[in-house]
């Protein structure tokens, strides 16, 4: 089979089942919040409901399972067994990662925990399923986390429509709780607001794959895999042939790693997503740009990287075409970067920045007769 194929099949089955698999909890959770509240067993059977719970759980644990054999297979992360069982113990986001293995172990045990009851009694047991309640907001942390389909507006609905479900679950059972009720509606909102603040600040903010921890090994991939996979139907924008965007960003290193990570973002012709691996001992390295909406533009090589006052020059290919990026910085060290990348379709901008280049050793060779000269008089 081929290695796209496979990659892609694996990826997008991984992704999916996850997706599901939130929509179930969700499902599950609201329907053990409706069964705490005696009042609906009147318009619909109890016997139903505890049906629907019991399959909306089993239906969560079989997409859990779905997605933790996707990741396993997956050549793209490559997760050990330990990786996806204890937590933090991946190196791949590793705190968003966790939060999604405690849910799913938490929810093992307090489903086992039926098995217990009679020995421990029916009230213990009742107070140590309310943890449910935390279920939920780890979930939500995971896929906001982890999840790469995070910025689409698809995903941002369902966990939008998922988090409003479920505090109006809360509300809903809170009123027949006369001393908790708007404490545990306070606390549900709060915890929104909470989440929804960091969202912004996280998920949706430029830079977010390397600020979650994200391994280096992987950051100069995503661009690559995301183009490979896209369907050649989709319409996607192309980049200008005049394109110039002034570009800025941080500067990103890992103990043990002699690899630098650029990420930033450019305004200009065409408003961008850049980063650029450079591995300065081999002189070579990666690139990827991707629009302002997180959309895969193109990734490549780094055919020429940057030296001394040299511009660095790559190809960068996706979707059926090539196209040819020259980055000419003015600042570039361990604190941040800044420079034009400028893009072109053949050797043009190879010569130019070669014409560069020799103009700069022609007026270096001009400064040092003019100095030999110099001597020469003394």
């Amino acid at each position: 089979m081929d290695m796209n194929a496979d990659l892609s099949l694996t990826w997008y089955v991984a992704r999916g089942s996850g997706m599901v698999a939130y929509l179930l909890l969700t499902g599950a959770v609201v329907l053990g919040i409706a069964l705490n509240r005696r009042a609906l067993g009147r318009r619909v059977p109890r016997l139903l409901l505890d049906s629907a719970h019991r399959w909306l759980t089993l239906g969560f644990f079989l997409f859990v399972m779905v997605h933790a054999g996707t990741l396993l297979l997956d050549p793209f992360t490559r997760f050990r067994l330990r990786d996806i069982v204890v937590p933090f113990a991946s190196d791949y986001r590793p705190l968003w990662l966790s939060l999604g293995i405690i849910a799913v172990e938490l929810d093992v045990a307090l489903g086992a925990s039926v098995l217990v009851r009679r020995w421990i009694g029916y009230r213990a047991w009742h107070a140590l399923h309310g943890l449910t309640y935390l279920l939920f907001p780890l979930a939500l942390l995971h896929g906001l986390g982890t999840g790469s389909d995070t910025r689409t507006s698809w995903a941002t609905g369902i966990y939008v429509g998922s988090a409003i479900l479920v505090i109006a679950a809360i509300a809903w059972r809170a009123r027949g709780l006369a001393r908790w009720g708007r404490p545990a509606v306070g606390a549900a909102s709060l915890v929104a607001v909470g989440v929804l603040l960091w969202a912004v600040s996280g998920p949706y903010a430029p830079g977010w794959a390397a600020a979650a921890g994200t391994p280096q090994r992987l950051l100069g991939r995503v661009a690559g895999q995301a183009v490979s996979q896209a369907a050649s139907p989709v319409s996607v924008p192309s980049l200008p042939s005049n394109l110039e965007v002034r570009i800025s960003g941080q500067t990103l290193t890992a103990a043990g790693r002699r690899e630098v990570l650029l990420r930033g973002s450019g305004t200009g012709t065409m408003p961008l997503e850049v980063a650029i691996a450079l591995s300065p001992e081999q002189g070579g390295g990666a690139i990827q740009l991707r629009t302002a909406d997180q959309v895969p533009l193109c990734a490549g090589e780094i055919v020429r990287g940057a030296g001394d006052e040299e511009p660095l020059v790559a190809t960068c290919a996706g979707y059926g075409r090539a196209t040819q990026l020259v980055v000419t910085f003015d600042r570039l060290d361990r604190h941040g970067f800044s420079g034009v990348l400028r893009a072109g379709s053949g050797p043009i901008l190879v010569a130019e920045a070669q014409v560069d280049d020799d103009e700069r050793a022609d007026e270096h060779a001009d400064a040092d007769e003019r100095e030999d000269a110099h001597e020469h008089e003394d």
